[in-house]
């Protein structure tokens, strides 16, 4: 059915069955919490002013057997806040046991997600798509918030799948799987694990590579950016645009990887201070250890072959998720946790 030459990898986000009303977090439950004892006090004080005009104009003696129905009605929506009080207590206690900075408390899996232009309760589809045939190769469904820690496991995942229907086909065929996904999935350490993977090629542009190529400006466009500094990798330092040097100072641990520190000492006096940098102590630079898998990544982007792969893209993923949601209305979980568990 399919070559397993190129595939394409992207996500899709499927609304939870829960309602983001019900996802709480600390400043939200203490927001309502005290929202509801206002609201309690108002209605408890409307109430008994109530009972002060009623006992002047029919007098303090003159009682019925049944509540007046305004007081009623007060009565039952004080009931109903006392119990949502008592719904944050139980948020609360949820919410410090799963240790999560979020939780909703009909389904305690489900994430805030970002879905265009709306933020619901609902989780990532993750699917690795065959640019021949449109076949669905791999696939997952994950709570996570953003897409960059699942590439490596659906890509994974699509070579553990590619090589038992190799197996099973008695194929040969040592071809490198070329991986395509959009800039969401980049990350430099991303990057190094693919590149430890000998049978994957991967095609995949950092996101201020994809904004220039779309014609918006990014922040490389300022004359001060890093990527305006010259490295000298012989003596290992910067130059910065007005020819001042950057010392190598350090190295240190940064979000999972090593990154190098340079200084420059000379900025105070600098006809560029407050523009390349306010910082008193001077102008520094974090070069990442990786930094050059970004650069080798965006000058395979550029060549014609490479923009022709990232083009098979769009015309294989995106027709697959939109055939999921229009034809197959595949929109919305039908089930959440507590039930699966069941």
């Amino acid at each position: 059915m399919t070559k397993l030459g190129e595939i394409s990898i992207d996500s899709k986000v499927i609304k939870a069955n829960a309602a983001a009303r019900r996802t709480y977090d600390d400043k939200r439950i203490i927001k309502d919490r005290e929202k509801l004892k206002k609201a309690i006090e108002e209605y408890l004080e409307k109430a008994n002013q109530t009972d002060l005009e009623e006992d002047e104009k029919y007098g303090a003696e003159e009682r019925g057997d049944e509540l007046p129905e305004d007081i009623e009605e007060k009565e039952k929506r004080i009931n109903r806040m006392k119990e949502i009080v008592e719904e944050l207590k139980q948020a609360q206690k949820k919410l410090k046991a799963s240790g999560k900075k979020k939780i909703n408390i009909t389904d305690e899996d489900a994430q805030f997600q970002k879905d265009g232009a709306r933020i619901i309760s609902g989780y990532r589809a993750q699917v690795a798509i065959d640019s021949k045939e449109q076949i669905i190769v791999a696939n997952d469904v994950t709570n996570e918030q953003n897409d960059t820690t699942c590439l490596i496991p659906m890509v994974d995942q699509t070579c553990e799948n590619i090589r038992e229907f190799k197996k099973e086909t008695n194929s040969d065929d040592e071809e490198k799987l070329k991986i395509i996904a959009d800039s969401r999935y980049n990350l430099e350490l991303n990057l190094a694990e693919l590149e430890e993977r000998k049978e994957v090629d991967a095609y995949i542009p950092d996101m201020r590579d994809q904004a220039k190529r779309r014609g918006k400006k990014t922040d490389e466009d300022s004359p001060f950016h890093m990527r305006k500094f010259i490295l000298n990798r012989e003596e290992n330092y910067f130059i910065c645009p007005a020819g001042k040097r950057l010392n190598y100072i350090k190295q240190k641990k940064h979000r999972n990887r090593l990154v190098s520190i340079y200084t420059c000492k000379e900025c105070n006096d600098c006809q560029y201070f407050g523009r390349c940098t306010t910082d008193k102590k001077g102008r520094s630079i974090w070069l990442s250890e990786y930094a050059h898998l970004t650069m080798k990544m965006r000058q395979k982007l550029s060549t014609a072959e490479g923009k022709k792969i990232f083009g098979i893209r769009k015309i294989t993923v995106e027709p697959a998720l939109g055939n999921l949601s229009q034809n197959l209305v595949f929109r919305e979980f039908l089930l959440n946790r507590v039930f699966l568990k069941l």
